[in-house]
């Protein structure tokens, strides 16, 4: 089993973090999505839609948030990481969540190393989160998850 609050840049200390492990993805959120968008099924392409959206925009924050910690702009990592955690947190995705909103108190803290390894660590958390609502959704949900520094 992977340890979430390492792996999602979410600090490990004693609040029972590491006892309480991130799901990737929350089912109950997303069932609760479909609920507000009055459709019956977690698939519907309204929800898929949503969803890829989320996936699509936080691929596309990756170069920016490289460049905003290779320029020591951590006040910009901060608002980014926030926007993502919201984000993640709207559509189910709870470690990007987790890990964004690690990153958002270590950018608020100026600990650069630790937000290094987390923006390091958020592409291959994205392509793993996307895996899981493919399989919970369908083949459909998102598109290219950018794995690769582009900075």
């Amino acid at each position: 089993m992977k340890d979430h609050a390492s792996s999602t840049g979410a600090p490990s200390t004693s609040d029972s973090r590491e006892e309480k492990e991130e799901p990737i993805v929350a089912r109950t959120v997303l069932r609760k999505r479909a609920e507000d968008l009055g459709e019956e099924e977690i698939g519907s392409p309204l929800l898929v839609d949503l969803v890829s959206g989320f996936l699509a925009d936080a691929s596309n924050e990756i170069p920016v948030l490289q460049q905003h910690v290779a320029a020591g702009r951590m006040q910009k990592v901060e608002t980014v990481a926030h926007r993502l955690k919201g984000g993640g947190r709207t559509v189910g995705a709870e470690a990007v969540a987790a890990m964004c909103r690690g990153m958002e108190q270590a950018a608020r803290e100026g600990n650069e190393e630790r937000v290094q390894e987390a923006v390091d660590r958020l592409p291959a958390l994205l392509e793993e989160t996307q895996a899981e609502f493919q399989e919970l959704m369908g083949e459909s949900v998102g598109g290219e998850v950018q794995s690769e520094s582009t900075s």
